[in-house]
């Protein structure tokens, strides 16, 4: 549904379906993109880019969807990523230099 008609719906006192992802990531991806995650975490590394993934963005969205992963986002875009399930839960990639609190937190509290 493009956005004209979402804000047709919204004026005339309807209520819009929700939006959902057109391109959601396989199960190959996510498993990957989790297992780089992992060795990421594991080894004290940066948080993986969306370019390293297959499914870049949507596949990190579905593994906080899914509560595996918690990601929390600082400036310059400095991500975080906790692992939330498995055998490594409770580790966190590579804390940014700068330190702060992060602006915008995807996944479950």
């Amino acid at each position: 549904m493009d956005t004209r008609t979402r804000l047709a719906m919204i004026a005339r006192g309807e209520k819009p379906p929700p939006r959902v992802s057109k391109r959601l990531p396989s199960a190959e991806a996510r498993n990957e993109a989790f297992a780089l995650i992992e060795e990421c975490a594991r080894t004290g590394q940066r948080a993986p880019f969306n370019d390293q993934v297959k499914g870049g963005s949507n596949t990190f969205r579905a593994l906080a969807d899914k509560g595996l992963i918690r990601i929390e986002v600082y400036a310059l875009n400095w991500r975080v990523v906790e692992i939330r399930k498995g055998a490594l839960a409770g580790q966190r990639t590579m804390e940014p230099p700068s330190g702060g609190r992060p602006y915008r937190i995807i996944g479950p509290a």
